[in-house]
């Protein structure tokens, strides 16, 4: 014989660590000395009632202080614990006393909503044999809420606070934890001190568990469940760690007490971390950092945790969910995944040290015989598997031979020995973390006396888990309907075993065919159904993925091997869809239908089916439409610039800190041969913030430079110049030109024009160019007629046709006015139209074009006219951008959505000549704005609200237009961006910034405001040292 009481991981600590804080209920902290003191009460109070070593105690309370002082008490005086559902009703708490041989009970009094006190002596009255009940009050001192009933504060209060505990053998049964078999029926899981100890002794493996730096533990999983009673309560006392108690699971409520307790080991079940995810996406005032710091451990248990919770949280949080598995049977846990380890989606984990678990065959004790996809029985073996079931004999030897235990539950092994639960093969449902046992709900539902036959099933729910659905037979010539069921259940059953969904049916067995033929009605329902379930699951996991991996939406439109994947996606969904209505209206229309019946039923059918072919065909036909495209615009380009990126999926730009895209804005339109690249931005962006800056060139820049090394540089060594027309020789003639003059200069290209221009850039600027876009004028006037018409708002008269130098005046004008509605024609000319303006008013115009573009595209009106855009679109666009860096780009511009965005624009000064400039000054100035932006404080300047994953999926393709043409924001956020640049310039002249750069640029402002004619933005401050005229600051947030 060995004694051990499980009591001594109370006593221990609190002679270790008697000031040390055991306990925390709001304003409540209990030390271990408070603990001990109280728990030595209850045992002397049960001494005194006639309790002996052995006995049954039960015990009926939420997560509060009282529970752990009644628990150790009753095991100090060498009882046994019965820990009881606060959820049963009195029929259910009178079959555990009964069951269990209780000889008292502790009930806590419990609340309006939740009768807890009421239900328990309800029950306890029921049993001769208990015969002691003690009430818990929320004020130990205060009256009973129960006539006739003595409460376990005054019955303790006179109670010595010293007791030795009872020496019990450390086999002997020290808690029951009622659980269920193939009968149904609860039944009692004996559980030995060691047991316990042992599993609660596991920390140390499993977290790291250290008594000389304890854990806060918040305590949210029920404590009458194994999980919460061995992993929380127990696993903390043993390493002087602190329980935090939450009597009732609240995302807001659990999150705020995490961070003012500091708690570093939460566990919970998965529906409680998708409810913290969930809390935190609704409330952005959270303090998530101090969250994180503090968070040591997360564990799971109960169910399956998805993969987008485990990563959600791994991103909030920094720490790695670990899960594991385990039963009533086993203590509870047999194995957990690997504190520090990788996470592996949907495994348990390895055994945990001392545990064996094994493969069984289905009718033997046989192991299976093991590949990675076999599956068999989990068995367990160690120190952790239950004496027996309490009272059945039988039931455990069905379950346990030479120490190996049949969990029921079905399961595959990896390479690593890491284990994955496939399927549970018991009937119990498990609903929020709660254990419902199938047959007690048929066979309370069987008393109702309206009710013949009862079936009761569990079915998949996206936060309970499962959800219980019931289908009944009634009774011949009796009625109930499916809310009287629903309410007559809430007064039968306990809260997690409420049957929620019904299916009634009237009549003895072999009464469908005669249901059938009693109305249309029925066949009706059942083919809505059919239709209209895969409708609101397919809404609501479109939901849940475009909340949860929203991001990664916009990177799925430029990868054609995802685009093709969803269209059979959409084919196989099309024709399983359409079979399941089919075979529904089939299988449930009447025996003998009316001519009318069957033509109704026909019709309905029909239409539904046009509902199911149109959206699905629709999107997998578009799918492949934009495959194509993104094959056109970026199928295998040639590029002689194009850097080697050393990428990987979870860091796609490896090394490279910035990426520099070149936006060119071709006018190739009507009128004009060739294409000139009057449009000439450098976006430079830092792939691991997003933080971006914006170059924008003028078109007439001079005596182009090109990188040292180039042979082009060989060829233009006082930068690039044809000796001829000076219009030949500006940086808008490079694109056409340099072919055409040296088509040997560049070789390895399908496009030398853009891989010219981009070496002039990176010499104009002294920073590298990556790759280019361009966007072709050409098209332009089709697309906007393919979408309706534009609506943009024009503040100067624009002229249509005209040539300024040549001295032809337009033929005619685009007259100002707010809202303006514009064609295909007058659209091409208001982006185009320079007669008597200036390039920078008129690349200001393209900007609002392209807004305007983006504004008018709304859902209904791309999908009627998709594949006419997409087919302009392969033709207006090209860029040498491989297909295996576009979701790369994407993730980058998704990022620059919340970020500070930096615009410099060199145009006509006094300190900046396009005919005649100073490439020193300039390549300095970039390096200054690149500097700034890299070490801008972002505390300065408050970040705008993040968006969510939902919002920033659906702007996906409304950043990838503006970003790569400079568009403005609407009109509103053009106000607001315009007060930030103002509050900015205050706080620059109240800091004497007297060195930052000087900002002349033309106003940025899409709004109507004719009032101001050719006002600009102008933004006080002195000159740069090198005197270069440009706008610093977030002009242009794309959206």
């Amino acid at each position: 014989m060995t004694t051990y009481n499980l009591a001594a991981l109370l006593d221990d600590t609190a002679d270790r660590h008697p000031d040390r804080e055991a306990v925390v209920l709001g304003e409540t902290h209990l030390t271990y000395a408070q603990v001990q003191g109280a728990a030595n009460q209850v045992a002397n109070l049960l001494v005194s009632r006639g309790i002996e070593p052995g006995d049954k105690v039960a015990l009926s309370c939420p997560n509060l202080p009282y529970f752990t002082i009644a628990y150790y008490g009753i095991l100090k005086a060498g009882g046994t614990v019965v820990p009881l559902n606060v959820l049963l009703k009195a029929r259910e708490v009178a079959y555990h006393l009964e069951d269990s041989d209780a000889k008292a009970y502790f009930c806590f009094q419990g609340t309006e909503d939740l009768p807890i006190g009421a239900e328990g002596h309800k029950g306890f009255e029921q049993v001769e044999a208990c015969t002691d009940f003690f009430l818990i009050t929320a004020d130990p001192a205060g009256e009973p809420t129960i006539e006739g009933t003595e409460t376990m504060g005054r019955a303790m209060a006179d109670q010595p606070a010293t007791f030795e505990a009872v020496a019990t053998d450390e086999d002997d049964t020290a808690v029951i934890l009622y659980t269920s078999g193939t009968t149904g029926k609860p039944k009692g899981a004996e559980l030995r001190h060691r047991n316990m100890r042992d599993n609660a002794m596991s920390g140390k493996d499993l977290f790291g568990a250290d008594p000389e730096n304890p854990d806060t533990y918040l305590c949210v999983l029920p404590l009458f469940h194994s999980f919460g009673q061995t992993v929380i309560q127990n696993g903390a006392f043993a390493f002087g760690g602190t329980v935090v108690m939450l009597p009732r699971f609240e995302a807001k409520a659990a999150l705020s007490l995490m961070l003012s307790e500091k708690v570093s080991f939460f566990a919970g079940v998965p529906t409680m971390y998708w409810g913290l995810l969930g809390a935190l996406a609704d409330d952005d005032s959270v303090d998530v950092s101090s969250l994180a710091d503090n968070l040591r451990v997360a564990a799971a248990g109960g169910s399956a945790l998805p993969v987008e919770v485990h990563k959600r949280f791994q991103e909030k949080f920094g720490v790695t969910i670990l899960e594991g598995y385990g039963l009533s049977e086993t203590s509870p846990v047999a194995s957990f995944s690997k504190y520090g380890a990788d996470v592996r989606a949907g495994s348990i984990g390895l055994p945990i040290p001392g545990v064996e678990m094994a493969l069984l065959e289905g009718d033997s004790w046989d192991e299976i015989e093991w590949t990675p996809e076999a599956v068999g029985e989990i068995a367990i073996k160690g120190h952790n598997v239950m004496k027996g079931y309490y009272d059945r004999p039988e039931a455990t030897d069905e379950v346990i031979q030479d120490g190996w235990f049949r969990s029921g539950d079905l399961g595959r092994r990896d390479e690593d020995g890491w284990y994955y639960i496939v399927d549970r093969s018991k009937d119990m449902i498990i609903r929020g973390g709660y254990n419902v046992y199938p047959r007690e709900i048929e066979e309370t539902l069987m008393s109702h006396p309206a009710v013949s036959l009862a079936a009761v099933i569990g079915v998949p729910h996206d936060s309970h888990g499962e959800e219980i659905k019931a289908f009944v037979i009634l009774e011949k010539g009796e009625s109930v309907t499916e809310d009287e069921l629903v309410a007559w259940g809430k007064e039968e059953m306990a809260g997690s075993a409420l049957v929620t969904t019904h299916r009634v049916r009237s009549g003895e067995p072999g009464a469908r065919r005669a249901q059938r033929a009693r109305g249309f009605a029925h066949t009706v329902r059942w083919t809505l159904a059919a239709f209209a379930v895969p409708v609101v699951v397919l809404g609501l996991v479109g939901y849940l993925f475009v909340r949860a991996k929203g991001e990664e939406l916009a990177q799925v439109a430029v990868v054609p091997r995802q685009l093709e994947a969803v269209a059979v996606v959409c084919a196989v969904l099309l024709v399983t869809w359409l079979a399941a209505l089919v075979a529904t209206y089939l299988a449930t229309r009447p025996a003998r239908p009316t001519r009318a019946q069957r033509v109704g039923g026909n019709v309905l059918t029909m239409l539904l089916s046009v509902a199911i072919v149109a959206p699905l065909a629709t999107t997998g036909y578009y799918a492949l439409v934009q495959a194509g495209t993104v094959e056109t615009i970026a199928g295998d380009p040639r590029s002689a610039t194009v850097p080697a990126i050393d990428g990987t999926a979870a860091n796609p730009w490896g090394a490279k800190r910035r990426v520099n895209l070149l936006l060119l804005g071709g006018d190739g339109g009507v009128g004009r041969s060739g294409i000139r690249t009057d449009s000439v931005i450098l976006v430079s962006m830092d792939t691991r913030t997003g933080r971006t800056v914006l170059f924008s060139l003028p078109r007439n820049l001079r005596d182009v430079p090109f990188p040292d090394g180039t042979e082009l540089h060989e060829l233009y060594p006082d930068g690039f110049d044809l000796g001829t027309d000076p219009g030949e020789s500006m940086l808008n003639a490079i694109y056409r030109n340099v072919p055409a003059t040296h088509p040997d200069a560049i070789r390895g290209s399908d496009n030398e024009g853009a891989d010219a221009l981009k070496l002039g850039v990176s010499g104009a600027l002294g920073v590298p160019v990556d790759y280019y876009l361009l966007v072709n004028l050409r098209g332009f006037q089709q697309i906007v007629d393919a979408m309706g018409g534009i609506t943009v708002n024009v503040n100067e008269k624009v002229p249509i046709n005209g040539n300024t130098s040549a001295g032809i005046p337009p033929t005619g004008y685009i007259s100002p006015g707010p809202d303006k509605r514009l064609d295909g024609f007058k659209a091409l000319w208001f982006t185009r139209g320079r007669y008597g303006s200036t390039d920078y008013k008129r690349m200001e115009r393209q900007r609002c074009a392209i807004n305007a573009i983006v504004d008018e595209a709304d859902p209904a009106r791309l999908l009627l006219r998709y594949t006419k855009l997409a087919d302009v679109g392969r033709r207006i666009l090209r860029t040498d951008i491989p297909q295996d860096v576009l979701p790369a780009f994407v993730d980058t511009a998704l990022k620059m959505k919340d970020e500070p965005l930096t615009s410099v624009v060199f145009q006509r000064s006094t300190q900046f000549d396009p005919n005649d400039p100073d490439y020193d000054v300039v390549h300095r100035t970039v390096q200054r704005a690149l500097a700034s932006a890299e070490q801008a404080d972002r505390a300065a300047s408050p970040r705008r609200e993040r968006r969510t994953p939902r919002q920033r999926a659906g702007l996906g393709a409304r950043v990838a237009v503006r970003a790569a043409t400079g568009a403005l924001p609407s009109e509103t956020e053009a106000r607001e961006l315009l007060a930030e640049r103002r509050q900015a310039r205050a706080d620059a002249r109240a800091e004497g910034e007297g060195d930052s750069l000087e900002a002349t640029t033309a106003k940025d402002d899409c709004a109507y405001h004719p009032e101001t004619g050719d006002e600009t933005d102008e933004i006080d401050g002195t000159s740069g040292s090198d005197g270069v005229s440009a706008a610093a600051g977030a002009p242009a947030r794309s959206e």
